[in-house]
């Protein structure tokens, strides 16, 4: 019975501030824009444009009773923490990939990036099609879309997955170069920085020259 009497209070609640929502997520929006124009571009490079919105302290915020008025200055205690509310967005998106790679994937469930800074490390994003996104450096490019629910955001990575042809073909390049795709990582292969064309993808003005990257990209559309 309590159990039924807490669920529809929050019923209740949610759809009370269900369309304060929109407005919430766009002040922090402005908010966390601003704050990235504090740092120094070295420091701003290394920071996600967004952030996920179902943490602490942002959904306290976000979820506050409809009551409250929310405007910059409730992010305030947000801002001060920034370093914290980063480290766990990050964890939640390695998690997610790494959880996409395949069994037996080396370093798969290992701590850290280690497993998807290999060259192998293919997704796709059903948002942005054609484009391969290969490595870690690549994989957290797509950030997030807002989904409006109150403790929900809907991340371009529910649209990402592990991308088994891409990273067949990732794998083929790297052994091109006389490297071992179980090791190799996007860092030497972008070093090596060779080229590679394909007999089959002709056109009428002769073959096509690329980079390992393109390479792996540009097979959807002919396949």
């Amino acid at each position: 019975m309590l159990a039924l009497i807490e669920g529809a209070r929050r019923t209740r609640f949610l759809n009370e501030i269900k369309a304060l929502i929109p407005q919430r997520h766009a002040v922090f929006t402005q908010v966390h824009a601003s704050y990235l124009e504090t740092l120094k571009p070295s420091v701003r490079a290394t920071r996600p444009p967004d952030v996920c919105r179902n943490i602490r302290p942002i959904a306290d915020v976000i979820v506050s009773p409809a009551s409250e008025q929310v405007n910059a200055a409730s992010f305030s205690h947000v801002l001060e923490r920034m370093d914290e509310v980063y480290a766990v967005d990050e964890a939640a998106r390695i998690r997610f990939f790494k959880d996409q790679l395949p069994w037996g994937w080396v370093g798969r469930n290992e701590r850290g990036v280690a497993a998807l800074e290999l060259a192998t490390a293919v997704f796709y994003c059903l948002q942005h099609p054609f484009a391969s996104l290969i490595g870690w450096s690549m994989a957290q490019m797509c950030r997030s879309d807002l989904s409006f629910q109150p403790l929900e955001m809907v991340f371009h990575r529910t649209g990402q997955r592990f991308d088994r042809y891409g990273s067949a073909l990732a794998g083929h390049l790297v052994r091109l170069v006389g490297l071992n795709p179980a090791t190799a990582t996007a860092e030497e292969m972008d070093r090596l920085d060779r080229r590679f064309f394909n007999p089959a993808w002709s056109t009428e003005f002769g073959y096509g020259v690329y980079t390992w990257r393109s390479a792996v990209s540009v097979c959807y559309p002919c396949d």
